[in-house]
């Protein structure tokens, strides 16, 4: 990191693992200092900050609590992507590092990052997994998203340098299926990691072969689980196959970890010392759950201020104190994506979770999906392990309706496999319904 690749992470990771024996008011005194400092940076270098808060009479060098965000306008990814150039800031225009996401509509979201911000998001990302056997340096195996195009023999031995100096190596979970994925298990025997990190559901897929099969793995010290929600049936399926403590993370693109859990598990841990996380309701109104939108402290090169990333989260009580002695904040649950909802023409609104809570419990479901293209019905695709035991379904379908009301028909599929986004995802709830 320093004498390569001419990066400050290691200084950043000691400057954040300092912060973590800091009290709480000093936490904040630090969240608030940095706030202020970026916003002044935006209003002088963003034209459209500068013409937003001239409009609101909003001066940046006043605010006196992180409370006050709340005068400023909720950004979404539309109005990012109307104003693109007048969120660069004139003094990194050229300078910046160009990222992008798929995002959850399937439409591809672009933002940059200045070069100082993107060690720093490194060094917050190895602060949390550091806690968890999977820390800068540590033997980590990631289960993780990669490319999916070819690469020449050179690219590929320079890939496989790069992640042999971080000790870890890299199974691509996009070009793993039910033929190949005993092939992932093999690997993962031999290269004895301290850690895996990995999307949520293949590890779960990797998890339920694993249990099918009856195999033997030898257990890493954790599993670190991100990019999607993770549910406590999933937690509890994990264990059993890897006989390993799994921990939850929360992070997205724009911005990469978020909160992290410790080894206490009672909730996430946000890192407010290098990020502002708000959650509003309906109305944008603060609330202990709701959107959750995010202020980046040291994105100077293309700030993003109250972004609402399209999540869900509640908050643990303020007057909580995890038994690990952190005085950072804690996120209780991250509640999935704010589209995840069935909706019925009765107005009613079925949260995501619903479905792996009902679903849990039945075996033979080795994965599932509801795709809504109206609000008259919905479509709950099914694989199966054995496709000869469908007796459950009339008894799943029935459940539904009887929960999710009379207006709603369910129509249950059975499927050989279900389609993961771009970034190696599942939707547990496909809405179509804008």
């Amino acid at each position: 990191e320093e004498h390569i690749s001419g990066r400050k992470s290691v200084q950043y990771i000691r400057e954040y693992q300092e912060n973590k024996s800091k009290a709480h008011d000093e936490l904040e005194a630090i969240q608030l200092a940095k706030l202020r400092k970026l916003l002044v940076h935006a209003a002088k270098t963003c034209d459209f900050y500068r013409r937003q808060w001239d409009e609101i009479g909003f001066d940046p060098s006043e605010i006196q609590s992180v409370e006050e965000l709340s005068q400023l306008p909720i950004l979404d990814k539309d109005v990012v992507r109307e104003n693109y150039d007048s969120f660069v800031s004139s003094s990194f225009r050229g300078k910046n590092i160009k990222k992008t996401t798929g995002g959850s509509s399937g439409v591809p979201f672009q933002f940059e990052l200045d070069a100082e911000s993107n060690e720093r998001r490194q060094a917050v990302m190895w602060r949390g997994y550091g806690g968890l056997n999977a820390g800068l340096g540590e033997k980590t195996l990631y289960l993780w998203g990669a490319s999916i195009a070819p690469v020449g023999a050179r690219s590929e031995l320079k890939e496989r340098l790069y992640h042999a100096f971080y000790n870890r190596k890299i199974l691509n979970s996009f070009k793993m299926t039910q033929q190949n994925i005993g092939s992932y298990v093999e690997v993962l025997n031999k290269y004895k990691p301290q850690a895996v990190v990995s999307y949520v559901n293949p590890i779960v897929q990797l998890s339920d072969y694993i249990l099918t099969n009856n195999i033997k793995v030898g257990p890493p010290k954790s599993i670190l689980t991100g990019a999607e929600p993770l549910y406590e049936f999933q937690r509890e399926k994990i264990e059993a196959a890897f006989q390993a403590p799994v921990y939850n993370t929360y992070g997205c693109r724009e911005f990469m970890l978020i909160g992290s859990e410790c080894e206490r598990r009672q909730g996430l841990h946000v890192n407010i010392d290098h990020l502002v996380v708000e959650t509003v309701d309906e109305q944008g109104v603060a609330a202990k759950s709701g959107d959750v939108l995010i202020t980046d402290l040291y994105n100077y090169g293309f700030p993003l201020i109250r972004y609402r990333n399209g999540d869900r989260a509640t908050w643990q009580d303020s007057s909580y104190q995890c038994e690990c002695g952190s005085n950072f904040p804690m996120i209780k649950s991250v509640d999935g994506r704010k589209l995840d909802l069935v909706k019925t023409s009765d107005g009613r609104s079925i949260p995501g979770e619903f479905f792996p809570h009902l679903l849990k419990d039945y075996r033979n479901i080795r994965q599932f999906q509801v795709v809504q293209h109206n609000l008259d019905s919905i479509d709950l695709n099914v694989v199966l392990h054995d496709v000869a035991f469908k007796q459950e379904l009339d008894h799943i379908k029935g459940l539904v309706e009887k929960n999710c009301g009379e207006h709603l028909k369910v129509n249950v599929n059975v499927v050989e496999n279900i389609m993961l986004t771009s970034s190696g995802k599942l939707k547990v709830v496909d809405s179509k319904i804008l």
